[in-house]
């Protein structure tokens, strides 16, 4: 097989499985990553393996990111500078979206359309990424999927209110981020 996550089940069903590491289970809020793929060809398998394990990177490099300030109870501000320096650190802040100047040339046109499928390549990890951290489990009674509540000093619904236009959250270090780099330094 072409990858330790991809497992094969005994009816020939070729499904996702990773654990998470037991230091980032608590931030994740899961044991181990598992995604049914959905196919019984190995290549099909691999394709949607890939985009699997990129949503698990992106999840488990957000909790690391996470890790360090979970023992500390955010304050919404903190959140909302943290949602933003993930964003800018994963190439997904919204003022890092691709545009196209009004006197393009036939070049820029090209990279602009280039650019704008990895923006919604990156779109789609996010999304899933961020309804995988967001899930709390299932309803045994309606079998409907519940979410956390809403919760100022979460990172990742800061992160969502940045990347959808609810907060702005400038590319540029505020002043109180540049004097706690420049003490830090």
């Amino acid at each position: 097989m072409g990858s330790k996550y991809l497992k094969r089940s005994a009816t020939g069903w070729y499904s996702y499985r990773r654990r998470i590491p037991a230091k980032l289970q608590k931030a994740i809020g899961k044991l181990e990553f598992k995604q049914r793929l959905e196919t019984k060809d190995e290549t099909t398998a691999l394709i949607r393996l890939a985009r699997a394990n990129q949503i698990a990177e992106t999840e488990i490099r957000f909790a690391e990111s996470q890790l360090s300030s979970s023992d500390l109870k955010l304050t919404r501000q903190e959140a909302m500078s943290a949602a933003r320096q993930m964003l800018i650190r994963e190439g997904f802040h919204p003022d890092q979206k691709p545009t196209l100047p009004a006197d393009y040339t036939k070049e820029q046109k090209e990279q602009f359309y280039k650019d704008k499928e990895q923006w919604d390549a990156l779109d789609d990890i996010f999304f899933s990424a961020y309804l995988a951290n967001q899930e709390t489990g299932v309803d045994p009674a309606t079998w409907e999927t519940q979410y956390k509540r809403e919760d100022p000093t979460d990172i990742w619904q800061a992160a969502s209110k940045i990347v959808h236009g609810k907060v702005s959250a400038s590319l540029d270090m505020t002043w109180g981020e540049v004097t706690d780099a420049y003490l830090a330094i």
